[in-house]
């Protein structure tokens, strides 16, 4: 919800993770938007 309003936005997500001393850290995170324009060109 944004003031009072229902919103949709689609987004992809990427994670960058490293193992450091037996665990896995996060070492970023984007979230990027998909736009209604976008064309994969083949």
């Amino acid at each position: 919800m944004v003031r009072g309003n229902e919103a949709k936005t689609e987004f992809t997500v990427t994670e960058v993770y490293q193992k450091q001393a037996n665990a896995w850290k996060m070492l970023a995170l984007t979230f990027s938007s998909v736009r209604d324009t976008h064309v994969i060109k083949h």
